[in-house]
């Protein structure tokens, strides 16, 4: 039922479609090494945080935090990921990149602040992970996402 982006499967668990609700968003240039990334002091970089919220319920379901490397995405990825609402995924999918995710860790760790723009408890636990994505043999983008742990329960 889903195209396996995060996206879709939230839309489809929770029975509502999903609307991207950008908090903070940057284009910048790096000015430390990022490894994971394989990124220098200097490359352009793009930090984006967004919640996933269910668009009829207006609930938030999961915070992302991204580094993107612009200038490893094709010119009009990049502008719709600067200039419109939609998610990551669904953007991979329209402009037909191939790609590989690899996950980096995984952890649980407490809400915090962050429980109160996911409608939790700052002391729950939240479910998080990081992942790179890779196309034509590059690290593209450095994802973390976290959502609670109760959520999937």
């Amino acid at each position: 039922m889903t195209d396996g982006t995060v996206t879709e499967m939230l839309s489809v668990y929770m029975a509502e479609p999903i609307r991207v609700q950008k908090l903070h968003q940057t284009v910048e240039t790096a000015e430390y090494h990022i490894p994971l990334l394989d990124l220098q002091v200097g490359t352009r970089l793009m930090r984006r945080q967004i919640m996933l919220c269910g668009e009829h319920s207006g609930e938030a379901h999961l915070f992302a935090e991204s580094l993107i490397v612009p200038d490893r995405l094709p010119k009009r990825m990049s502008d719709e990921l600067l200039y419109s609402e939609k998610p990551i995924g669904t953007l991979i999918i329209e402009h037909r990149l191939e790609t590989f995710r690899e996950i980096c860790w995984t952890e649980k760790v407490t809400a915090g602040d962050r429980g109160l723009d996911l409608g939790c408890d700052p002391n729950d636990w939240l479910i998080s992970r990081t992942y790179l994505v890779f196309a034509s043999g590059s690290p593209i983008m450095q994802i973390t996402e976290q959502f609670p742990e109760t959520s999937f329960s």
